[in-house]
């Protein structure tokens, strides 16, 4: 249930970013690529802060954003 919210948010932010820039027509795949990975470092960061369990859930992102 947790995880689905995040996993909402999330996508909602990336739909939203990429809506804006195909309206321009400017698709810059770096950026996409660092605009999530911040975004989901600092979800990790929240869940971390919250005890929810990970242990450290934005390693997976990192290894491969970074």
């Amino acid at each position: 249930m947790f995880m689905n919210m995040i996993f909402m948010i999330f996508m909602l932010c990336v739909y939203s970013y990429l809506q804006a820039n195909i309206e321009n027509q400017v698709l810059d795949l770096y950026t996409i690529v660092h605009s999530v990975n911040f975004i989901w470092s600092t979800v990790a960061k929240w869940g971390q802060e919250k005890k929810m369990g990970h242990d450290k859930p934005g390693n997976i992102f990192y290894s491969v954003f970074d």
